[in-house]
C-alpha cells in the first residue's frame, strides 16, 4: 500500500515536471517564432534597399575574403560585409541616400573606392567591383562609374527622386503628382464623397481606393474607407517609389498600385531651408463659369473670381552627436482663399420678363414660350386689349399672372420681384391681396371658405376691383427668430467661397547605436480645414452644386512611427517598426445661408440644402 502510494507520488512528480519542460518549450518555441516572423529578407522591406555583388581580380576571377565597408555620405554610418568563397557579398537593410564603398582585398591588392554609390528606396542592386592589383599605387578611387542594377527585380517600379522633387515643377507642391510623369498613371476622374477623399491617382486603370501609401515603411492609409492621411511637407521628402504591378505580398490592401514614401533624416552637417509661394488673382485668368448677381438687376455678371493661395514653410536638421543622434524637423502651410463654381441660373432660368397685354399693364416674367403663347391668347380673346373683362379673358389674364408669380417667388421669394429685378404689383393689382401681408407667398388659384385656412392654404377675399376668385396663399416658412427657411434660386447663383487652412508638421529622431544597430523615432501632425467642398454624393454634376451643398471637412492627423533595426547577418535582419496613428475627422454642412437646411436636388437645374454626409 506505501509502495503503490510512493508510486503513486512519483508519477505526480513526473507529470508536473514534464508539463513545466512542454510549456518551457512551448515558451521558447514561440519565441523563436515571432523572432523568425520578423526577421526578415530585403524583398520584404519597403522603406530600405539592398545590394549585392561579386568582387574578381583583374581576371575576372573570385575574390575570397574582400572586405566591403558601405559607409553613408550623409550620416558616417558604416556596414561592412565579407565576401564568401565565390566572392559573392550582400548587404541588406541599407537606408536610401548616397554611400562611399571601400574594398580591401587584401595584401595584393589596391583598396577600392567609389563615393558615388546611390541607393534607392525598395531598390534590390547588383554592383561588382574589380580590384586592381597593388603596385605603386595603394588605392583606386572611382568617379564615374556604371550606377548599380537590379538583376533580381520583379515587380515594375520608378523612383521618384530627390533631384526630380526638388527641381520638377509642380502646382500646389503636391508631390505625388510626380508619379504622373509615368505613363501608366493617370488622374482618377470618379465621382469622390466629400467626407471620404482618395489619393486621386489610377494606377493601371485601377480605382483611386486601391492605391495604398506608406511613409517611411508605416501604413499611411484610413483603414476604414481606404482614404489617404495626411504625409509630410515637399521639403520633408528624400524620395519615393511608384510600384505598378508584380509587388510582393506585404503591401495589404493594394490593388492599384504602391506609394512608398520615405522622410528626410538629419546628417552630420546642420542643414535648413525657409520658402514662401504666393499667388493672386491678378495672375489668373478669369474663369468662363465665374459670375457674381447683381443685386439691382438680377443678372448674372460675369466677373473676376477671388483667388489668393499662400504656401510657406521651414525645414531645419543636424547632428545632435556627430556619427550618432540626429534630428530632422519640417512644416508647411498652405492658406487657400479661392472660389467655387456653378453654373445655376445661367441665361437667367431661360426667363424673359415683357408685356403680355395691354390688359395687364405692367411685365411678367416667365419663359420666351410661355410669353409668346400668353401674348397671342390674350390678344385673341381680348381683341387686342379691346375686352379685357370677359371671362375667358380673366381666365387667361389669371393664369398669366399665376404663372409669373410663381417664377417670380421661384427665384427671387417675392411674388412681385420680377427676373430682372424690377418690382410691380402682382399681389395687390391681380390678386387683391392686402398690401400689409407682403407678398411672400405662393399663389394658389383654389375656391376655398374665404377669410379661412384650410390646412396651409389661407384663402383671401377678392379685393376691389379685382375680377378673379379668391386667391390661396401658402405663405414662406420661416423660422422662429423670424429669417425666412426659404431658399430663392436667385440666392444661390453665382461664386461661392472655399478655403483651406492646412499645416503639416513633422520631427523625425534618428540614433546611430553601433554598426548592427539602428533607430528612428518620426512624429507628424497635420491639422486642416476646408470648406467650400463640392459634392456629388447624389450624381449630380459639380456644376450645379450651390455654395450651400459644399461641405467643410475638419481633419486632425496625429501619428508616431517608431522602428528598430538589427542586422542579425549579411542576409537577414530584424525590423521591428510600431506605429500609433489617429486621425478625427469632422465632415460638416456648408456655413453659408441655406447650408443647414434640408438638401433640394433639382436635376439639370441645381442642387442646394444640406450636404447628404455631413
Amino acid at each position: 500500500m506505501q509502495w503503490k502510494q510512493g508510486v503513486g507520488v512519483s508519477s505526480s512528480i513526473r507529470w508536473r515536471l514534464t508539463l513545466a519542460v512542454f510549456r518551457a518549450l512551448t515558451i521558447v518555441m514561440m519565441a523563436c517564432l515571432l523572432l523568425l516572423g520578423w526577421v526578415a529578407m530585403t524583398s520584404a522591406q519597403v522603406n530600405t534597399a539592398t545590394l549585392s555583388g561579386t568582387v574578381s581580380d583583374p581576371q575576372g576571377l573570385p575574390v575570397k575574403g574582400a572586405k566591403i565597408t558601405m559607409t553613408n555620405a550623409a550620416t558616417g554610418a558604416p556596414r561592412t560585409s565579407v565576401t564568401d568563397d565565390s566572392g559573392r557579398y550582400n548587404l541588406v537593410g541599407l537606408p536610401p541616400g548616397q554611400y562611399k564603398m571601400a574594398v580591401d582585398g587584401g595584401a595584393n591588392f589596391a583598396v577600392y573606392e567609389n563615393a558615388s554609390i546611390v541607393l534607392t528606396v525598395g531598390e534590390t542592386a547588383t554592383f561588382d567591383p574589380r580590384l586592381d592589383l597593388k603596385g605603386m599605387q595603394q588605392s583606386v578611387t572611382v568617379t564615374t562609374e556604371a550606377a548599380p542594377i537590379e538583376t533580381s527585380k520583379t515587380d515594375v517600379s520608378q523612383t521618384v527622386e530627390q533631384r526630380r522633387i526638388d527641381n520638377l515643377p509642380i502646382n500646389g507642391r503636391s508631390y505625388i503628382n510626380f508619379t504622373l510623369t509615368n505613363s501608366q498613371t493617370t488622374r482618377d476622374m470618379a465621382p469622390t464623397i466629400g467626407p471620404a477623399p482618395n489619393s486621386g491617382l489610377s494606377i493601371g486603370g485601377a480605382r483611386a481606393r486601391g492605391t495604398a501609401v506608406s511613409v517611411d515603411g508605416a501604413d499611411a492609409v484610413d483603414n476604414s474607407i481606404n482614404a489617404i492621411r495626411s504625409t509630410l511637407s515637399q521639403d520633408g521628402i528624400q524620395e519615393f517609389q511608384l510600384i505598378l504591378s508584380n509587388y510582393n505580398a506585404e503591401y495589404g490592401r493594394a490593388s492599384g498600385g504602391v506609394i512608398n514614401i520615405v522622410s528626410k533624416s538629419g546628417t552630420n552637417d546642420f542643414h535648413g531651408n525657409a520658402f514662401g509661394y504666393f499667388r493672386n488673382k491678378a495672375f489668373q485668368a478669369r474663369n468662363p463659369f465665374s459670375g457674381q448677381v447683381d443685386p439691382v438687376t438680377g443678372n448674372l455678371n460675369p466677373v473676376k473670381q477671388a483667388y489668393t493661395r499662400t504656401q510657406s514653410g521651414l525645414t531645419f536638421g543636424g547632428p545632435l552627436k556627430k556619427d550618432k543622434t540626429f534630428v530632422f524637423f519640417s512644416y508647411e502651410y498652405t492658406q487657400r482663399e479661392e472660389s467655387g463654381f456653378t453654373s445655376i441660373g445661367r441665361g437667367n432660368f431661360g426667363l424673359k420678363t415683357g408685356v403680355v397685354s395691354p390688359c395687364i399693364p405692367f411685365p411678367l416674367s416667365m419663359t420666351p414660350d410661355q410669353l409668346a403663347s400668353y401674348t397671342a391668347l390674350l390678344n385673341t380673346v381680348t381683341g387686342g386689349g379691346a375686352s379685357c373683362s370677359n371671362p375667358v379673358a380673366m381666365q387667361v389674364e389669371q393664369a398669366a399672372a399665376l404663372t409669373a408669380a410663381s417664377s417670380n417667388v421661384a427665384v427671387n421669394a417675392d411674388m412681385n420681384k420680377n427676373i430682372d429685378g424690377t418690382t410691380v404689383p402682382i399681389s395687390s393689382a391681380l390678386f387683391g391681396i392686402p398690401a400689409a401681408l407682403g407678398s411672400k407667398f405662393f399663389p394658389i388659384p383654389v375656391p376655398c371658405p374665404l377669410g379661412q385656412q384650410v390646412n396651409s392654404v389661407v384663402c383671401l377675399p377678392v379685393g376691389a376691383g379685382v375680377p378673379f376668385i379668391g386667391t390661396g396663399l401658402v405663405p414662406l416658412p420661416v423660422s422662429s427668430d423670424g429669417h425666412f427657411h426659404y431658399v430663392a434660386l436667385n440666392s444661390i447663383r453665382g461664386n461661392y467661397p472655399a478655403m483651406e487652412k492646412t499645416s503639416l508638421w513633422s520631427a523625425r529622431l534618428d540614433h546611430h547605436w553601433d554598426n548592427h544597430n539602428n533607430s528612428f523615432l518620426r512624429v507628424g501632425v497635420s491639422p486642416s480645414l476646408v470648406t467650400g467642398l463640392p459634392s456629388t454624393s447624389q450624381n449630380q454634376v459639380f456644376g450645379q452644386n450651390s455654395g450651400s451643398r459644399a461641405g467643410l471637412s475638419q481633419t486632425r492627423d496625429l501619428n508616431f512611427t517608431f522602428q528598430h533595426d538589427t542586422i542579425v547577418s549579411d542576409t537577414a535582419f530584424n525590423e521591428f517598426r510600431m506605429q500609433v496613428a489617429r486621425r478625427g475627422i469632422h465632415f460638416g454642412f456648408s456655413q453659408l445661408p441655406g447650408g443647414d437646411l434640408i438638401a433640394v436636388n433639382i436635376p439639370r437645374t441645381g442642387y442646394f440644402g444640406r450636404e447628404p454626409y455631413s
